[in-house]
């Protein structure tokens, strides 16, 4: 017996209890430092999901800008030669681009995009498929008089894209 008939068994169990609060003390800081962990890599993780589709974003409306810029070559190419097949078909090609890139362009996490390149993009697809549709309805049409209209504002929005292609190039070579 010890003290006051305290045995070494109850110190035993008495120092077992302290180290067993000083080791669910421990254990509960190692969780909170482990879920402070966590949380910082899932919000890490979260911004990088977030470049890396910003960044694809980036590459697919440069894809589409360039598709655009090429269907606008075609079109010119095929009002000089008068050619309603290649017409009709660089029509279809340069309004669906266009829709394509318009899309992509209004995405969260996309380059910013004009407003007023947007606003071509929606209002010269409409004109090119009105094109298209009136060319498929003529046998023999001359394509200028359905095209005429449209040259203009394209090589004017082709220009923009060029302009805006350029830049993004720059922009992701950068990064």
């Amino acid at each position: 017996m010890g003290v006051n008939g305290i045995t070494w068994l109850d110190w035993v169990m008495a120092a077992l209890t302290v180290i067993g609060f000083v080791a669910t003390g421990f254990g509960i800081y190692q969780a909170w430092a482990q879920a402070r962990k966590a949380t910082t890599a899932a919000e890490a993780a979260k911004d990088a999901v977030a470049t890396t589709r910003a960044k694809l974003l980036a590459v697919d409306i440069v894809h589409e800008f360039t598709s655009v810029r090429q269907a606008v070559s075609h079109v010119v190419s095929a009002t000089e030669t008068n050619n309603p097949e290649v017409a009709k078909f660089a029509l279809v090609e340069l309004s669906e681009a266009m829709r394509r890139g318009g899309t992509l362009a209004r995405e969260d996490g996309a380059p910013i995009v004009s407003a007023d390149i947007i606003s071509q993009l929606e209002t010269t697809s409409k004109l090119a498929s009105i094109a298209k549709a009136d060319i498929a309805r003529r046998s023999n049409p001359k394509v200028r008089t359905y095209t005429g209209e449209l040259l203009e504002p394209l090589t004017d929005l082709s220009h923009s894209l060029l302009d805006f292609v350029t830049a993004q190039k720059y922009a992701l070579d950068k990064e």
